[in-house]
C-alpha cells in the first residue's frame, strides 16, 4: 500500500555503478572548437584522483563553437568522494599549436537533483595541446591562497603580453594596442554599425530618404509605422518635457543646483521674473529653487567642421507643482553681441528653435562624455587593466567579468567605427569627431572615481542628493537603489572572500597591482584614474561605476528618434534675436531627411540584470513610483534591463 511503481531502470539501480555527469560548454568564440579528443581528471575533497578519463564523442568535430557537450563517468574509484579539482588536458604531440576555448565545466552527481547537485567549475580559458588546465571548485581563489600558484603566474605573464596599454589619442584613457583572440567573439557582428543599420531597414521595412529637406513634421510617421514612436514625439515641445530631459533623459548626470549666476551668463531678474511665482531672481536663488546647465565648456571645442557649435546656458526653475521648467536660455557663453536670453514668452516657435539649439549642445556632450567617454572609453582601460593584473580566478575578477565581457569588442568594433573621422559622427554631429575627443580632454583631467564616478558623492557635488531640494529626480531615486544593491553585493563577496580582515586585502598582491595599474599616469602603464585615499579604495570604488551607463545607453530612442526633439545635428546659424518665428523656421534647422535618418540608433543597448532580492526589492519601488510619475521612468528599473 503506497508503493508506487518504477521503471525497469530504476528497479536497477542499485547495482549501476556510481557516476557522474560532465558538461563541456565551448564558448562561443571564433576559432572555439576543438576538431579531436580530450582527457579529463578529477580529484575529490581528500586528494583521490580518478583515472584519465577520454572524452571522445561520435563525430569529428565533438566540442563545436557555443555547443555543451555531455559525458557520463563511470570510472571513479570506490568511495570517491565529492569533486574539488578538475584537470583537462590533451595528448598530441603536434608541432603546431591547437587551442580550444573551454567556457566552463559542470559535474552533476547521478540520482541527485537541484543546485546542491551540481558543481561549476567555471574556465573561460584557451586550452593548448601542449598545456594542461587545473581547476578548483568555483574557480574563486586569493593568489596568496592558491595551491597552483605556478599556473596562475603563467596566465597572467601570458596575458600580460597581449593586453597592453597604447596612447591612441593624446588626453584620453589609454586604450588597447592589439586587439587579442580571446575577444573574437562570433556575436562581433553585432557591433558593426553598418551592417546593424542594413538589417534595421530590412527588418522593420524603413524608408530610406533621400537628401531633401523637411516640409512638415508629419512627415517623421512613415519612419514610426513598425518602430513605434518615440515617448518625446508627443511631448517634445512642451517645457516640462524639456525640463524632464534634464532628470531623466539621455544626459541626466549634468543638472546642478545653482546657487550664483555665472559671470557669462547674462540673465536678469527682469527676464525671469514673470516664471518664478512671484519670487525675485535672488529670492530664488536663496531658496534653492533655481538649477542650472553649463556647457560653456564647448567654447574650447577643437571644431574643424563649418557647422556652428553653441556654448549655452540653461537656467530651470522648481515651481509648486514640483516640476521643473526652464526658464532662460543663452546659446553662447561669451559672445558680447547678437546673443540674447531666451524666455518662454518668446514667440512659441523662437522658444522651440532656442530649445532645440541647447539639446543639440546636450546631445554633443552625451556623445562626447557620458556615452563615448566615461562609458567606452574608461571601461576599455579599466577592462585592459583587470585583464594584466587578476587572474580568472581570482573573486574580483568573477565579480567583473560579466561587466567587462564585451567592452572591448564593442570598442574595437562600433566605438572605432564612431569616432573615425568621415564617419557617422563626424557627418551627423555638429561637434564632428575632432570637436567630440576635444570636449572629453577638456573633462578627463578633472573626473574622479571617488566623485564623478560614486552616484551619491557625484549627486552631492551637483547639490541634488538632497529630496527636499529637488523633490522628483527619477535617475538620482532609482539610481541609488541600483547604488545600493551593487554596493552590498559587492561587500558581502569582498567581505566573505576576504574573511573580514585587512590583512589579506594587503598580501593580495594581485589586487594591488590592479590598483597601481588603475591609478597610474603613465598611459603604457596605466589607467590614469584619479582618486583620493588609499589606492585599495579603487576596489570599492569600482562597483559604483558599473551601473553608468544604462541610464545614459537605454533612453537613446526615446530622446533621439525624433530628430526635432533631440537633434545631433542642426543647419544653419542658431538664432541671435527673439523675432517671431514659424515652424518652417523650425524645420530649417534640420539636416536634409537622409541625415536625420542616421542621427540615432534605434537598437538599445541592453544592460544590467536582476541578480540579487534587491534588485527585486528595488524594481518594485521603481513601478510604485511610475504609477505616480506624470511621464515613467523606466531606465533603471531593473525588471527591464538586461545584461
Amino acid at each position: 500500500m503506497g508503493n508506487s511503481l518504477k521503471t525497469p531502470s530504476e528497479c536497477f539501480e542499485f547495482i549501476l555503478p556510481p557516476c557522474v555527469i560532465v558538461s563541456i560548454k565551448t564558448g562561443d568564440t571564433t576559432s572555439a572548437g576543438l576538431h579531436n579528443t580530450a582527457y579529463l581528471q578529477l580529484t575529490d575533497q581528500l586528494g583521490h584522483e580518478s583515472e584519465e578519463i577520454l572524452l571522445q564523442g561520435c563525430s569529428l568535430t565533438v566540442f563545436k563553437k557555443g555547443h555543451t557537450d555531455a559525458f557520463r563517468i563511470t570510472k571513479l574509484p570506490f568511495n570517491f568522494g565529492t569533486v574539488k579539482k578538475v584537470k583537462l588536458f590533451r595528448k598530441e604531440t603536434k608541432q603546431n599549436i591547437v587551442e580550444w576555448y573551454v567556457e566552463k565545466i559542470e559535474i552533476r552527481y547521478h540520482k541527485i537533483a537541484g543546485p546542491e547537485g551540481l558543481l561549476v567549475f567555471p574556465c573561460n580559458r584557451w586550452l593548448r595541446n601542449d598545456k594542461a588546465i587545473v581547476l578548483r571548485l568555483y574557480d574563486s581563489c586569493l593568489p596568496q591562497l592558491d595551491e597552483d600558484s605556478y599556473q596562475r603566474d603563467a596566465e597572467l605573464f601570458s596575458k600580460r603580453a597581449k593586453y597592453r596599454y597604447c596612447q591612441g589619442i593624446s588626453g584620453l584613457p589609454p586604450r588597447l594596442k592589439k586587439f587579442p583572440k580571446n575577444e573574437v567573439f562570433s556575436t562581433n557582428f553585432k557591433w558593426d554599425i553598418s551592417l546593424r543599420r542594413d538589417k534595421l531597414f530590412a527588418r522593420y521595412n524603413l524608408v530610406s530618404f533621400e537628401k531633401i529637406p523637411w516640409h512638415d513634421f508629419y512627415e517623421f510617421d512613415g519612419i514610426y509605422r513598425t518602430l513605434g514612436e518615440p515617448m518625446s514625439k508627443n511631448f517634445w515641445m512642451d517645457d516640462i518635457y524639456f525640463g524632464r530631459q534634464r532628470l531623466a533623459g539621455c544626459n541626466p548626470t549634468v543638472i546642478k543646483l545653482c546657487t550664483e549666476i555665472p559671470p557669462g551668463f547674462r540673465v536678469t531678474p527682469s527676464h525671469v521674473y514673470p516664471f518664478l511665482e512671484g519670487l525675485s531672481l535672488d529670492a530664488a536663488l536663496k531658496s534653492l529653487r533655481l538649477f542650472i546647465v553649463d556647457y560653456s565648456i564647448f567654447e574650447k571645442a577643437d571644431v574643424d567642421s563649418e557647422r556652428a557649435v553653441i556654448s549655452p546656458y540653461a537656467l530651470f526653475f522648481l515651481n509648486k507643482k514640483r516640476d521643473l521648467v526652464p526658464v532662460a536660455i543663452q546659446l553662447f557663453a561669451r559672445r558680447k553681441e547678437n546673443n540674447p536670453v531666451f524666455v518662454p514668452s518668446d514667440p512659441i516657435y523662437t522658444w522651440t528653435i532656442a530649445k532645440m539649439w541647447f539639446n543639440n549642445a546636450d546631445a554633443g556632450y552625451h556623445r562626447a562624455c557620458a556615452h563615448l567617454g566615461f562609458s567606452h572609453l574608461l571601461l576599455e582601460s579599466v577592462a585592459i587593466a583587470t585583464h594584466r593584473q587578476l587572474s580568472p580566478s581570482h573573486p574580483i575578477y568573477r565579480l567583473l567579468a560579466s561587466y567587462i565581457q564585451y567592452v572591448i569588442p564593442i570598442n574595437s568594433f562600433e566605438t572605432n567605427q564612431l569616432i573615425a573621422y568621415d564617419g557617422w559622427l563626424d557627418n551627423a554631429t555638429n561637434l564632428g569627431v575632432s570637436g567630440i575627443i576635444s570636449v572629453f580632454q577638456e573633462m578627463w583631467p578633472s573626473w574622479r572615481l571617488d566623485h564623478q564616478g560614486c552616484l551619491p558623492q557625484d549627486l552631492k557635488d551637483r547639490g541634488v542628493l538632497d529630496l527636499k531640494i529637488l523633490p522628483d529626480y527619477p535617475y538620482r531615486d532609482d539610481g541609488l537603489l541600483m547604488h545600493t544593491a551593487i554596493e552590498n553585493h559587492v561587500r558581502r563577496i569582498v567581505e566573505k572572500n576576504y574573511f573580514n580582515d585587512v590583512i589579506y586585502l594587503t598580501e593580495d598582491f594581485e589586487m594591488q597591482a590592479w590598483a597601481n595599474d588603475l591609478v597610474e599616469t603613465d598611459p603604457l602603464l596605466g589607467c590614469n584614474i584619479k582618486i583620493q585615499g588609499p589606492r585599495s579604495k579603487v576596489q570599492g570604488s569600482r562597483s559604483k561605476v558599473q551601473g553608468s551607463g544604462i541610464p545614459v545607453n537605454l533612453p537613446q530612442y526615446d530622446e533621439y528618434g525624433y530628430s526635432p526633439n533631440y537633434p545631433t545635428l542642426l543647419v544653419g546659424e542658431p538664432p541671435c534675436d527673439t523675432r517671431w518665428r514659424d515652424k518652417h523656421d523650425v524645420l530649417r534647422h534640420l539636416p536634409t531627411k537622409d541625415l536625420c535618418l542616421q542621427s540615432y540608433d534605434p537598437i538599445a543597448l541592453k544592460s544590467g540584470e536582476l541578480f540579487l532580492k534587491d534588485l527585486k526589492d528595488a524594481a518594485i519601488t521603481v513601478i510604485h513610483r511610475n504609477l505616480l510619475r506624470k511621464y515613467p521612468y523606466d531606465y533603471l528599473n531593473p525588471c527591464s534591463s538586461k545584461n
